[in-house]
């Protein structure tokens, strides 16, 4: 078990929920360190490429620019 800040402590998160590590881990790998807000976001716009590449691929850059976008505050859909 491991604890996670629910809002990111790099980001001001007070707020600690315990977890198990592996989900903790993947939780990460997956949403960084994005806040509940931004994941939802983030859900949203990686489904809707990935049905604009149906039988194409969608790389790590697309993926970690998607990210940067919604953190720095881009939220139009």
């Amino acid at each position: 078990m491991s604890k996670h800040h629910v809002i990111p402590s790099s980001r001001g998160g007070q707020k600690v929920v315990t977890l198990p590590d592996n989900f903790h881990e993947s939780w990460h790998t997956c949403f960084q360190n994005m806040t509940p807000k931004e994941i939802c976001i983030f859900v949203v716009k990686i489904q809707n490429l990935m049905m604009q590449r149906l039988g194409g691929e969608i790389t790590w850059g697309e993926i970690n620019g998607l990210i940067n976008q919604i953190k720095g505050g881009d939220k139009n859909d």
